[in-house]
């Protein structure tokens, strides 16, 4: 082994070293920036999608209902129920 080749280990982990440290310090900030734009962005599309407008409209009212209609825990955001409801039978038909 030479004196050259353990000099060259060295200096590629110097270089190694210098370069994640580089690069760690201009990509972070782009990391954090990315994780606040995820939040507003569902924020945004939370108050969209499950928001109400001020007056709102016949064809909003109808495209709500429709939506209630088809999926109505998806509609309104909540929690699948544990139980079916007393009423139902074990059929899944209702009473």
């Amino acid at each position: 082994m030479s004196w050259a080749y353990v000099g060259g280990t060295g200096l590629r982990r110097a270089r190694l070293t210098f370069t994640v440290a580089v690069l760690s310090l201009l990509l972070f900030p782009m990391a954090l920036q990315t994780t606040y734009a995820s939040e507003r962005d569902e924020e945004y599309h939370r108050d969209y999608i499950y928001g109400v407008p001020a007056d709102p409209s016949e064809a909003w009212t109808l495209a709500s209902g429709a939506r209630l209609y088809d999926n109505w825990i998806s509609s309104l955001d909540a929690e699948a129920p544990e139980a079916t409801h007393p009423a139902t039978v074990s059929s899944g038909t209702p009473a």
